[in-house]
């Protein structure tokens, strides 16, 4: 879900954003079902077109805020969200953030130079 850092008057507006496709849906005291979301077990906001499973009326109104896991493209690594599979793959090299910047500071003269690399 996305968070406001601004100043925001008397507002009651909800923001979210599927964790698969990063389709936005927001407006005035929306909730999941508006927005034709649901949010997994462990916390993934999914457009309901991207769970694994079809979902009944009754699982909709049961379980939007609670949905299985098994349900969910992302618990279920049909996807990875770019920041886990950064953080998983420091590990992996036993780097911190810090370290990676350094390399890539050394390596390339300009930003320029490391997007044209990445692509």
């Amino acid at each position: 879900m996305k968070i406001r850092t601004g100043f925001v008057s008397n507002s009651s507006s909800a923001s979210f954003v599927c964790d698969f496709c990063g389709e936005e849906a927001s407006g005035m005291d929306m909730c999941l079902s508006e927005a034709g979301m649901s949010e997994c077990k462990n916390g993934h906001y999914v457009c309901d077109d991207h769970l694994l499973e079809e979902i009944s009326t009754q699982v909709k109104r049961d379980f939007r805020y609670e949905t299985p896991s098994e349900m969910c493209p992302i618990c279920q690594f049909q996807k990875i969200i770019p920041e886990e599979g950064l953080k998983y793959l420091l590990i992996q090299q036993k780097l911190t953030e810090k370290d990676l910047t350094e390399a890539i500071k050394e390596k390339y003269n300009n930003y320029k130079e490391f997007k044209e690399e990445i692509k």
